[in-house]
């Protein structure tokens, strides 16, 4: 017999092996006394027991499942954070009766709990008279947030010269991250913008489902303050 026909038996012996305890999983059950005469290397270089192996393993193993457990938990606190101070917000916004208070509430909300440094609101609807004229827009001043809109998602990052001038206007050059979130609605569209001095704190790969609530939250609530504001 040459070398490659022994190895191939030794691979053929150890899968008939492997198929047997995986059929039968209470094999050392019936056999403990094997247990005791399997040893296996360890990477402290001595040899261990096949049991003191089995309990390496399922320390390493529990050691990854609580590590994964307590990402969730934090995870789970956060995302009970962000709902709080959505919660916040809403009341807030439910409490004001015209368009000028629901916008004051909004930003006063944005700069307490969710530690904004810029707010601004543009509506897209030609009101060149209405009292709060710079909150207004024309329709044709959407392009540089078009695909965003298009989209219908929050968008985060640096925002381009353009952009930044849009929405924040003087305060443009002072904004180092902002998230934009698109306001919706069936006769008007809108943005809503949060800027920030950190340019770490809002980047593209964050999560856009609270902000995403927010936006049709405050969409829902100006939507029956507009006409009275023009």
């Amino acid at each position: 017999m040459n070398d490659s026909t022994g190895a191939a038996d030794s691979n053929d012996n150890e899968a008939v092996i492997i198929a047997h305890l995986q059929a039968h999983p209470d094999f050392f059950t019936a056999h403990p006394e094997l247990l005791e005469k399997l040893y296996i290397p360890h990477a402290r270089g001595a040899a261990v027991s096949l049991v003191e192996k089995q309990l390496d393993l399922l320390r390493d193993k529990n050691r990854r499942l609580q590590h994964q457990l307590d990402e969730l938990l934090d995870i789970a606190r956060d995302n009970d954070k962000l709902f709080q101070r959505l919660h916040q917000l809403t009341l807030a916004m439910l409490d004001a009766d015209d368009l000028e208070t629901a916008l004051a509430s909004l930003a006063d909300t944005l700069y307490q709990c969710f530690d904004a440094d810029f707010v601004a609101v543009r509506i897209f609807l030609d009101r060149p008279d209405a009292p709060l004229s710079d909150v207004f827009l024309a329709p044709l001043g959407i392009n540089p947030f078009g695909a965003m809109l298009a989209q219908q998602k929050p968008l985060f990052g640096r925002l381009n010269i353009e952009q930044g001038k849009l929405l924040f206007g003087a305060d443009a050059d002072q904004v180092a991250s902002s998230a934009v979130v698109p306001l919706l609605r069936g006769d008007w569209q809108g943005l809503l913008g949060i800027g920030s001095r950190d340019e770490q704190r809002f980047h593209p790969a964050m999560g856009g489902l609270v902000l995403g609530r927010m936006g049709d939250i405050v969409a829902a609530r100006l939507a029956p303050l507009l006409p009275a504001a023009g």
